[in-house]
């Protein structure tokens, strides 16, 4: 489950390889936690994503969407 916001539950997107080992690229991306609005955003959100991956460039991608990185476990 995508963490609750103040803006609502938005989905997870971003590069994971810290999450995984240190890379210099990109390698990894998460694209989920999308619920009942994934058949509304589901395109817009590709496009990003895609946009993010072909330039291994994860600021692409909006800061609330990319914010869940930030949450301490």
């Amino acid at each position: 489950m995508p963490p609750l916001t103040s803006l609502g539950s938005l989905p997870l997107l971003g590069c994971i390889n810290d999450l995984i080992g240190k890379n210099k690229t990109c390698k990894y991306w998460l694209f989920g936690g999308l619920g009942s609005r994934g058949l509304l955003y589901h395109g817009w959100l590709g496009n990003i994503v895609a946009r993010a991956v072909l330039s291994c460039d994860e600021h692409v991608i909006p800061s609330e969407l990319v914010s869940w990185k930030n949450i301490k476990l």
